[in-house]
């Protein structure tokens, strides 16, 4: 060692500061890291291949791609495939649903606390392409987004219905729980808690068979509401409505408050409620929609909305626009700009009412009520 010159340490030195300096460059970047630089959990690309080049260091939980992830029937089935054995949530969302944009962050904690047993929640958003960067990106990050989402386009809607649920109508927030053999075995509207779900995936995680939750009883009738803001062009499911067969009265009273929660009085807006149809088959409205509309507007009535557009005149005026309950459901925007009130409701009875019952009335209703209700 004597023998060493000073250069020839100084050299041996730098060598080693320089292998050292490159292994530990090497564990740095592999750390939660795949190839392209993406923390694992994040690396199903949607589009089916990786960027170009390694994205910029992000502290966001999800690193959502710069280009809008649309995705057509097949391959939101394909996308939903690739976390077979997983139970999955399906989440569709826009960002003008004030309850989307809260529930956001519980399934962001629900997607943290389960995700090592097996679990996946996938947003599925319904704003649009054009929205993507400006809008749903940073509600995802602000929410803490630690889940992929993808747009759903508008020409893919009825195809994606069809897979999920066949009468949904695209009221949001909707909800699909998808169990680890690829079945649909949950479907939770806005009128089924968020809880509900959580312990449906719970169960489901757990090994269990979970539950059929959001059921009416047989001895139950309900009617599920949604709000169409006509100078907006949007529609928000606004909850269910659900009493026993033998008090209609309460069952008008509940719906009118999940109405009024919606509304500010003090703006006194211009409501125009249609009588409800009966679901699945959403058959023309019968008496008994009818009925209820009306009981619906007298409570309204009651409690400071005096200016309305009675259910017989609102379905006229909806007919001579041009369009027709269904088709305001499913696209809210056609409603813009023809229909002269403020507001819409729309609605459909749930429970022991089907096509049949159309000539069915509520319990309770007197002689008087019904020749009341064929005089307005």
């Amino acid at each position: 060692m004597m023998l060493l010159g000073t250069h020839s340490v100084r050299f041996i030195r730098l060598t080693v500061s320089v292998v050292l300096f490159a292994v530990l460059l090497t564990v740095l970047s592999n750390m939660g890291c795949n190839q392209e630089g993406y923390p694992y959990e994040n690396t199903w690309h949607i589009q089916g291949k990786a960027p170009s080049h390694a994205p910029k260091p992000s502290t966001f939980a999800y690193r959502y791609p710069d280009v809008a992830p649309v995705l057509d029937a097949p391959g939101m089935q394909d996308f939903v495939s690739k976390y077979r054995h997983h139970v999955v949530v399906l989440d569709f969302w826009a960002s003008w649903s004030r309850q989307n944009r809260e529930e956001l962050e519980m399934l962001a904690r629900l997607q943290s606390d389960l995700r090592d047993q097996g679990f996946q929640v996938i947003a599925c958003n319904l704003d649009g392409e054009a929205e993507w960067a400006r809008t749903t990106v940073p509600i995802l990050h602000g929410a803490g987004g630690n889940f992929p989402c993808v747009i759903i386009p508008p020409d893919a809607k009825a195809e994606i219905r069809s897979w999920l649920a066949p009468d949904w109508d695209y009221d949001i927030p909707a909800r699909f729980v998808i169990n680890r053999s690829g079945r649909v075995v949950m479907q939770a509207y806005a009128d089924t808690p968020l809880s509900a779900v959580e312990q449906q995936v719970r169960d489901l995680v757990r090994g269990g068979p979970g539950r059929d939750d959001g059921q009416i009883a047989s001895n139950e009738i309900g009617v599920r509401l949604k709000l169409i803001n006509v100078a907006a062009g949007q529609g928000e499911s606004i909850g269910q409505a659900v009493a026993m067969s033998s008090d209609p009265d309460e069952l008008a009273e509940r719906a009118a408050d999940l109405i009024a929660g919606q509304l500010d009085r003090s703006r006194n807006p211009r409501i125009a409620i249609c009588p409800f149809s009966p679901m699945p088959g959403k058959a023309p409205a019968g008496p008994l929609g009818v009925e209820l509309a009306n009981r619906v507007s007298t409570k309204l009535k009651d409690k400071g909305f005096f200016d309305q557009i009675e259910p017989a005149r609102a379905e006229s005026m909806v007919e001579s626009s041009g369009q027709s309950v269904v088709k305001i459901e499913y696209d809210p925007s056609v409603a813009q700009g023809r229909l002269s009130a403020d507001y819409l409701v729309i609605g459909w009875l749930r429970g022991d009412v089907g096509a049949a019952d159309s000539n069915a009335s509520l319990a309770g209703t007197t002689d008087e009520e019904q020749m009341s209700i064929a005089d307005e």
